[in-house]
């Protein structure tokens, strides 16, 4: 499942545990805080250059593109080509590579 999507999804709990327990809540909200801190925590650790940052800096636009194509979608059956995940190999070609 596509990140964008999860963490979308947690937003959603959160705005759902506020109405319902607020107290609740602010444990999701530490969650993803905490979730969001590592990921930028990780990258500067690790001296990321420069379009890395520019990447995360235009990821909310890009979340805001995904989302908006995902809904845009009428009939994802006809707009996807489905592929077929199965391969015949005999142990014969495996063990000649």
């Amino acid at each position: 499942m596509p990140m964008f999507i999860l963490v979308g999804m947690g937003g959603l709990l959160v705005l759902l545990g506020v109405s319902i327990s607020p107290h609740g809540s602010e444990a999701i909200i530490a969650a993803i805080f905490i979730f969001v801190f590592n990921i930028l925590l990780c990258l500067k650790l690790d001296h990321a250059p420069p379009p890395v940052w520019k990447a995360v800096r235009s990821a909310p636009k890009f979340i805001w593109r995904q989302l908006v194509g995902l809904l845009k979608m009428a009939d994802p059956n006809k707009n996807f080509i489905h592929t077929e995940h199965k391969k015949m190999v005999s142990v014969d070609d495996v063990l000649e590579k």
